[in-house]
């Protein structure tokens, strides 16, 4: 490979990892634990640490294209925030700061910087 290649890659990878800094990272409620912690699909292993704060959103239904039947995504509802207590590996443990409903399984999960 030719010294000019090298530096395009390197250039070209170093604009991909600094963009993905500005990508919003997303995760998933698993399900509310029995005392009311929100389990969530994303532990140390994705980066989630004690203290991240956490935007929750409820999904709505899908937009589907009337004419081309595409589906061209869905809205969220935003219901607050939480924090997270504790982080395993695969997944993490996130206490409610203000929710206006209860978290459930399926609701979206944001992290805030």
């Amino acid at each position: 490979m030719g010294k000019a290649t090298q530096m395009a890659i390197d250039r070209a990878v170093q604009y991909i990892a600094t963009q993905m800094g500005a990508v919003a990272w997303r995760g998933k409620v698993i399900k509310l634990s029995e005392d009311g912690m929100i389990l969530i699909n994303a532990g140390t292993q994705s980066g989630m640490a004690k203290g991240q704060v956490l935007r929750v959103l409820r999904p709505s239904e899908s937009i589907i294209d009337p004419d081309t039947g595409m589906d061209l995504g869905q809205e969220a509802k935003v219901l607050g925030t939480a924090t997270v207590e504790e982080s395993f590996d695969k997944y993490s443990k996130a206490k409610s700061v203000y929710l206006s409903q209860p978290a459930q399984s399926g609701d979206i999960v944001e992290a805030l910087q």
